[in-house]
């Protein structure tokens, strides 16, 4: 099996797609796009009626008999006393004016130019009975799409976006809705032949594929139709297939894109340099019938990036952590696939990079890649210990740091001295603060102090007390605290003077203005305040933009 030869895939070599011309060469020509045969199923499958005025005359549209008066349930099906035929019943007095019936035909066909090209054409079908007399209506069909399936070669889609128009236009993208339409709220059905599909790809190439892969083709939808272009253009699921490993192949074949890494080597000579297997983990695979699947390969491509590529499949199998993706906690002890610029280096936080960063040799990096894999579950814990050692700029290049033998004893240690770190930084942050807010309270006294009408205006002294004021008057003032000290906004307390030390409304000024922004009171004055209070308030409010408009001016001069 390892000699079977290797084709260069599309995915890297996709080739020109056809033009229009080429395209209905693979027909035999534009009068060829719906065939003798799907004419006949357009009359099998379209629908039939008898059709009864309100005076009683009735007429059968499969044969144009007319017919005495119907005495049968509205909208049932009946056969036809004049042909035989099964036909739905209709009464025009049940409000159904006309007759309009619409699908898609779907034909498979080998090419009339190369016996390993499959060929789809797809017509629009419909009748409008809404004229004077619907019994003699027609069925018409136009053509609205073909598809070209060639091997190695990606699908070419041509489109009739007029549908009686002629214009045709080529689509890089197979999706059944662009032959689907719906004209006045109308949906499509598919019609397809099973007999005609396999007739159309027995013997080749792509049928091969996709019998290998165990599809079965019913009613036709997107699933089908990318199923079919990827066996046509990826090589690589015909020789997976012939390996036996109709698993993996299907799994690609249902992906738009093949993932990195899986694919290892797609020009290889054998399928085991293309999944980038070694010797033996491709005779395990062969002699244990093991059906690979992309997570294992998945895994296996991490693992060698770990350079743990000799782990045998059973061992890679087996790594399954709890709660995770197994592929998202590998990832997170491999290094990075391709080396992070210089910027981004230090937020690379991968176990794998912290170490190369570290200067830790190649060797004691497997061991700690063994040592993590076998204490998978606890990923998340290991690369936080790293990263620990790293902050707090510990040798990693000792062995007994990297392998401690209670890792998470080591892990809640190294933690315990960031958090007495963090915690002396802060409390020098909040010193620096304290000095800088008590310089800038002189001047906020100065600038927004004022008392007048019986109430008093002051800054407030700490963000302490913007807290406890906050949760007195039942407002939102305790979240502006840190913007408070920090000079983002000014915030302060108005009182009453016969009450200087009871919370009742909290102000808030523009930093950059030093305008009056927002007046709250309890629970931001939900149940109005009395007309004396708000009097007041007026004239306090009145008073103080005057006087800060003096202090103002006597600044400037």
């Amino acid at each position: 099996m390892c000699g079977i030869p290797m084709l260069p895939p599309s995915d890297a070599v996709t080739g020109k797609r056809l033009t229009f011309d080429q395209a209905l060469e693979h027909i035999g020509g534009m009068e060829n796009l719906i065939s003798d045969e799907g004419r006949q199923m357009i009359h099998d499958c379209a629908q039939d009626y008898i059709w009864q005025y309100p005076d009683g005359r009735a007429y059968c549209t499969a044969c144009g008999a007319a017919l005495p008066r119907q005495h049968e349930k509205h909208n049932t099906w009946i056969t036809c006393p004049a042909c035989g035929k099964g036909v739905l019943f209709r009464h025009e007095a049940r409000g159904h004016m006309n007759i309009y019936d619409q699908f898609v035909l779907y034909e498979w066909r080998r090419s009339a130019i190369d016996g390993e090209t499959v060929v789809l054409t797809a017509a629009h079908v419909w009748r409008n009975s809404s004229g004077a007399q619907p019994e003699n209506a027609v069925l018409n069909a136009a053509p609205s799409a073909i598809y070209v399936f060639r091997p190695g070669r990606a699908v070419t889609v041509y489109k009739d976006s007029g549908w009686v128009g002629g214009r045709w236009s080529r689509v890089d993208t197979v999706r059944p809705e662009h032959t689907k339409y719906g004209y006045m709220g109308h949906s499509c059905d598919m019609v397809q032949s099973r007999e005609q599909f396999d007739r159309a790809l027995a013997g080749t190439r792509i049928g091969a594929v996709f019998a290998a892969l165990q599809f079965q083709v019913g009613r036709l939808d997107e699933l089908e139709l990318t199923a079919i272009a990827n066996c046509a253009r990826r090589p690589q699921l015909e020789y997976l297939a012939k390996c036996g490993q109709a698993k993996l192949a299907g799994e690609l074949l249902r992906m738009e894109r093949m993932p990195k890494g899986v694919i290892a080597r797609p020009r290889a000579k054998s399928p085991r340099e293309m999944l980038g297997l070694t010797e033996g983990q491709w005779f395990e695979a062969r002699r244990d019938g093991i059906q690979l699947s992309v997570e294992l390969l998945e895994r296996a491509h991490i693992l060698r990036r770990m350079g743990l590529g000799d782990m045998k499949l059973r061992e890679i199998a087996e790594i399954r952590p709890m709660g995770f993706p197994c592929t998202y906690e590998l990832n997170r002890i491999a290094p990075s696939p391709r080396a992070p610029s210089p910027a981004a280096a230090e937020y690379s936080y991968t176990v794998g990079d912290q170490l190369i960063r570290a200067g830790v040799g190649e060797k004691l990096r497997k061991k700690v890649y063994r040592r993590i894999l076998k204490d998978i579950r606890h990923v998340s814990e290991w690369h936080d210990y790293y990263g620990a050692l790293r902050r707090l700029g510990e040798d990693m290049t000792d062995p007994r740091l990297l392998l401690p033998k209670d890792m998470m004893l080591m892990h809640d240690r190294m933690y315990a001295r960031i958090e007495a770190i963090r915690e002396e930084e802060e409390r020098q942050r909040q010193a620096f603060r304290a000095l800088d807010f008590a310089a800038r309270l002189e001047k906020l006294r100065a600038a927004y102090g004022y008392s007048a009408c019986g109430l008093v205006l002051r800054p407030y002294e700490s963000a302490r007390e913007v807290v406890d004021e906050g949760k007195a008057l039942g407002i939102c003032i305790g979240g502006y605290a840190k913007r408070y000290l920090a000079g983002d906004t000014v915030i302060c307390c108005l009182r009453r003077a016969e009450e200087p030390d009871e919370p009742w409304r909290a102000v808030e000024f523009s930093a950059q203005s030093g305008m009056l922004v927002q007046d709250r009171g309890f629970h931001n004055d939900r149940d109005g305040i009395d007309e004396g209070t708000r009097r007041q308030l007026r004239n306090f409010w009145a008073l103080w933009r005057k006087a800060h408009d003096t202090k103002g001016r006597r600044r400037t001069a």
